[in-house]
């Protein structure tokens, strides 16, 4: 199945849960990151890739102080892993490179607003049993999406709590919960953009739509996975200031040795 109109039908069944803001037009823009406070509490972790930002037009950039990512009047006081570059700001695209980490999953077939609370309440269990500390975000993941399906076909899904370093903690079946899973992922490298406020089932799929047009119009860059949604706020954090991201993952476009012969000069 072609991959980006799977994507395509992702942003349907997906919009529920990911809930995107609109994209202001493809503009480049300037730095991503500022640093104040003390960057050694929750990040920038020394070593993480900084986001290219490869379209949108926000002068602001996103900034950590006192503990916390923020960008205008959002903020994220919840550690992000080791090695897990900045989040996006609202109105940029940035590709970002995530390097491996471990995790725990639960995964189902429901529907998206259903899939929330399904893997939800498992996952904060399980690091409350094993005393792991929560860190931000919880991940979305989405499965291929059959194209001839019922349009009322109950998307299957991966939620994700993140541990703040590789070694903590065995990979394998929870032994008090054999519906989560720990395991190490592989590193990936995402097309991104920043979400802010409450959840829009009609947003979420225009924003997660101009991903899939910026790629495919990209000479650079193609789809290379199904999309994601990253969650860095709870609920304690009021709805219009909430902060997430919808991603893609993508991956450099190999030239042609004909394209490349052609660029040659004449000899």
């Amino acid at each position: 199945m072609n991959t980006a109109n799977s994507i395509r039908r992702a942003v349907v069944v997906s919009a529920s849960i990911v809930g995107l803001a609109a994209l202001p037009g493809y503009a480049l823009a300037g730095p991503t990151i500022e640093v104040e406070g003390d960057p050694e509490r929750v990040g920038p972790h020394a070593g993480a890739p900084e986001p290219v930002r490869v379209a949108g037009d926000v002068p602001a950039p996103v900034y950590f102080k006192d503990a916390g990512w923020r960008f205008d009047d959002m903020a994220i006081p919840t550690p992000l892993p080791v090695g897990y570059p900045a989040p996006t700001p609202p109105g940029a695209f940035e590709i970002k490179h995530y390097p491996s980490v471990r995790r725990a999953e639960v995964s189902g077939e429901s529907s998206p607003r259903m899939a929330s609370m399904q893997g939800f309440w498992p996952l904060f269990q399980h690091i409350s049993r094993n005393d792991i500390a929560m860190t931000a975000p919880v991940e979305m993941d989405y499965a291929p999406v059959d194209e001839n399906a019922d349009n009322d076909a109950r998307p299957a899904w991966t939620m994700s709590f993140l541990y703040y370093e590789q070694d903590l903690g065995p990979t394998g079946n929870d032994p008090a919960d054999p519906n989560v899973t720990i395991r190490d992922t592989e590193p990936v490298t995402v097309l991104a953009t920043g979400i802010k406020g409450q959840r829009s089932d009609r947003m979420g799929g225009d924003t997660q739509q101009k991903l899939v047009d910026w790629i495919e119009q990209s000479p650079e860059w193609r789809i290379a996975g199904e999309p994601r949604w990253f969650g860095y706020n709870g609920p304690d954090m009021p709805r219009n200031r909430q902060w997430s991201e919808v991603q893609v993952p993508v991956e450099r476009v190999e030239l042609e040795s004909a394209d490349v012969e052609s660029d040659q000069p004449a000899s």
